[in-house]
């Protein structure tokens, strides 16, 4: 058996470098354009099945694929993309910006570790 990888194409978050995780974003026209590349490097590979998370980003990328390859596309909330919590929908800035107002505001770098190790913690149980 062989698998084949494909992450979605670039959605309005992935070009502003938010993190997005279970929050959807609109697909880019750049996006668009790799749908087509998509459909050009798989379109004679022998597909079997197609899997994808039920995020619209996901589900679109696949249902796209699926049109040259004539296959169904399933969904499996299994590999729906992880919650970032307090950080979706922020990008890095934003996310260093709260930190630091939190030193600022006296909670110190001990709490602020333990902050994001309760947050780590908390998706690697969601998984």
């Amino acid at each position: 058996m062989k698998i084949i990888l494909v992450r979605h194409v670039e959605t309005e978050a992935n070009k502003k470098k938010i993190f997005s995780g279970k929050l959807d974003y609109p697909i880019t026209k750049h996006g668009r354009e790799q749908i087509k590349e998509l459909k050009k490097q798989l379109k004679s590979i022998n597909i079997d099945i197609i899997i994808s998370s039920p995020l619209k980003r996901a589900y679109y990328t696949a249902i796209e694929i699926s049109k040259v390859l004539n296959k169904t596309v399933i969904t499996n909330d299994k590999i729906r993309e992880i919650n970032f919590g307090k950080f979706e929908g922020k990008n890095i800035e934003e996310i260093k910006k709260n930190i630091l107002k939190n030193i600022k505001n006296g909670l110190g770098i001990i709490k602020i570790i333990v902050f994001l190790m309760e947050n780590v913690i908390k998706l690697s149980m969601k998984e």
